[in-house]
């Protein structure tokens, strides 16, 4: 690995921490791209997947006190079954086409949330394990199943705390679901996991001073960070 790759490497993994600490999901939306791009799609899985198991811990107790169970643990389920989908994606497809795709998806999620698409009504089953699957394949794919998850729940009228803390349990059950796959069909290696020890610090800084922000931070803010997390990630990752 260059000098310069790795401190390409370094400044993302911060980055990306501080928005996981605000949004609650957001880190593997910045990871996932530069990572595709620096490393290629298999390492890049394996190393994003690392990296949110050794900082999974960080924001679980508040988050599983405040999430609606009853929503994200469907969800989080149905992405859990769907996610070695994903991953045999990552094996089975060009780099090219598989960067295109998770972006493109990204995308229209980003999207949906501009314009201000609302649910009606309460979530409902069949529609939030949907989302679940979707988000899994993306999970599985590239490590970002976030963006199916974050439309659902900011479709509805959860609050920024309990969607924030929702979308916090999704992606550490979703994660910890990819980590199961990827190290069964060697994508998450040796390699990824040294990459994933020095990298982790830096995540943790990053998401603590994320946290620090959505603590002080007005609501409207957190759905617009959110929002255009979705999409300006979604898009460089599509027309790289």
């Amino acid at each position: 690995m260059s000098l310069g790759t790795a401190w390409a490497l370094a400044a993302t993994a911060a980055a990306a921490g501080v928005l996981r600490g605000f949004t609650g999901f957001g880190g593997a939306l910045v990871t996932a791209p530069v990572c595709t791009v620096l490393l290629g799609p298999a390492a890049s899985l394996g190393t994003v997947v690392a990296v949110n198991l050794l900082t999974a811990w960080q924001m679980l107790g508040a988050s599983w006190r405040t999430m609606q169970r009853g929503l994200v643990l469907p969800m989080a389920g149905a992405a859990a079954v769907a996610t070695p989908l994903g991953v045999a994606a990552v094996l089975w497809l060009e780099p090219e086409l598989v960067r295109h795709l998770v972006g493109w998806a990204v995308v229209g999620s980003g999207l949906l949330l501009l314009v201000g698409w609302h649910r009606q009504g309460p979530a409902r089953l069949p529609g939030t394990l949907v989302v679940g699957v979707a988000g899994g394949v993306l999970n599985g794919l590239a490590g970002i199943g976030g963006p199916p998850a974050a439309l659902w729940l900011l479709a509805g009228d959860g609050g920024a705390a309990c969607d924030r803390a929702g979308l916090v349990i999704y992606v550490v059950l979703t994660q910890a679901a990819t980590a199961a796959v990827a190290a069964g069909t060697g994508v998450l290696d040796r390699e990824a996991l040294l990459r994933a020890v020095w990298l982790a610090p830096l995540y943790m800084v990053g998401t603590w001073g994320g946290a620090a922000l959505f603590r002080r931070a007005p609501e409207r803010l957190f759905r617009v960070v959110a929002v255009w997390t979705v999409l300006v990630l979604g898009a460089v990752a599509a027309v790289r």
